[in-house]
């Protein structure tokens, strides 16, 4: 009996640990790092999350003008990632379900069990923390692994 204790512990623990808010520090794109990386934020609290960040190796273009041209509304559409929604964590594997989603194909896969169940839009990623870093890879877009540093 006393064996599942700290293994109940440790669940709590690795759950807690990502608590806050983390910044992109670093990026790596199939094993190369990316010479200029891209702003990204993290955010977990006890059980919802937010990922945001710049899928793209330089600075997201800024429009010119009053409003955006059709083009530049697809490249700031295109360089951008982010969804929230709820997380666990099992393991060295933060499991993610997006609530909400940039891409609506992405969110609308939500069902009304998905808090509980299978999610259709669930994600597992890999995930390392040494102290104020967190290394995350997401293994379904070529293994890009960022790196994120605490910053609350």
């Amino acid at each position: 009996m006393l064996g599942a204790v700290p293994f109940a512990v440790s669940q709590v623990e690795a759950q807690t640990t990502f608590q806050g808010a983390w910044i992109a520090t670093a990026w790596e794109v199939n094993g190369q790092a990316v010479s200029t990386p891209q702003r990204g934020l993290l955010v977990f609290s006890k059980n919802h999350y937010s990922i945001m960040y710049v899928n793209a190796a330089q600075e997201r273009a800024r429009y010119t003008g009053g409003s955006m041209t059709d083009a530049e509304k697809l490249a700031a559409y295109d360089s951008f990632t982010a969804n929230a929604g709820i997380y666990s964590v099992s393991g060295d594997t933060i499991t993610t379900k997006a609530y909400m989603a940039k891409d609506p194909n992405y969110m609308g896969r939500w069902t009304g069990d998905c808090p509980t169940g299978p999610c259709p839009n669930e994600i597992n990623l890999a995930f390392a923390i040494d102290g104020t870093t967190l290394k995350v890879t997401w293994p379904a877009r070529n293994g890009i692994v960022g790196t994120f540093r605490r910053v609350e």
